[in-house]
C-alpha cells in the first residue's frame, strides 16, 4: 500500500477521534429538565381499537423496559379517544419515545394513528440557557408529513414548534408549522 495514503488515513484517523472527544464534552450542555411537575402527563390516541392498544403498550414496556422501569399508563377510554395517563415518574424523554411507537405501531405500516400528548415542563435548560417553555405545558405530536420516523414535536400554548430529533441531546430545534396548539381537556 502506498506510504502517503496510510500516512493520511493516520492523520484522518486522529482528526475525527479528537473532535469526537470534543463532542464527548460539549454533552455537559445538553437539554436538562432541572426540575418536575407533579402533574400527570397525558397521551391520546385516536381511531385504535382496544385490543390492539394493549398489545401497543406491553410491546412497549418488553421492548423499552430493563428490569420494570418503564410505567405501565393507566389507559382509559375517553369519547372517539383512549387516554394513557401517566406520573411524574415518566421522564419528557419517555414521552417523546410513547408518542412517536404510538403514532407508528402498526406494524404493516399501512396507517398512522392520531396521536397528542401534554407534557408539563417544569424548569428546562439548554446549554444552560432557560428555555422559554418552563413552566408550560407543550402538546407533543409527529408532523404530518413526517418520513424519517425518529423524531417528535411539540408546540406550546403560544404557538411555538420544536422537533426533537432521536438520539435525544442537545439537538432540539425551533421550527415552522401549522399544528396548533390544543389545551388538554378531561
Amino acid at each position: 500500500m502506498n506510504t502517503g495514503l496510510i500516512i493520511a488515513m493516520g492523520i484522518l484517523a486522529f482528526v475525527c477521534l479528537y473532535f469526537a472527544k470534543g463532542k464527548k464534552k460539549k454533552g455537559n450542555n445538553d437539554f436538562r429538565e432541572i426540575t418536575v411537575t407533579t402533574e400527570a402527563r397525558i397521551i391520546r390516541i385516536y381511531d385504535i381499537d382496544e385490543a390492539l392498544l394493549g398489545k401497543v403498550v406491553d410491546d412497549f414496556i418488553s421492548l423499552y423496559s430493563d428490569n420494570d422501569d418503564i410505567e405501565r399508563p393507566l389507559v382509559n377510554k375517553k369519547g372517539d379517544a383512549f387516554e394513557l395517563t401517566f406520573t411524574q415518574q415518566t421522564s419528557y424523554i419517555s414521552m417523546c419515545y410513547w408518542v412517536n411507537y404510538l403514532v407508528y405501531c402498526d406494524e404493516n405500516k399501512q396507517h398512522k394513528f392520531t396521536v397528542r400528548g401534554w407534557y408539563p415542563f417544569g424548569e428546562v435548560t439548554l446549554h444552560g440557557e432557560r428555555q422559554t417553555f418552563s413552566g408550560q405545558t407543550v402538546m407533543m405530536y409527529v408532523e404530518h408529513n413526517d418520513k424519517n420516523y425518529d423524531n417528535i414535536s411539540f408546540v406550546t400554548p403560544d404557538n411555538i414548534h420544536y422537533r426533537q430529533p432521536f438520539a435525544i441531546s442537545d439537538n432540539l430545534e425551533c421550527t415552522d408549522d401549522n399544528e396548533k396548539y390544543e389545551e388538554y381537556k378531561q
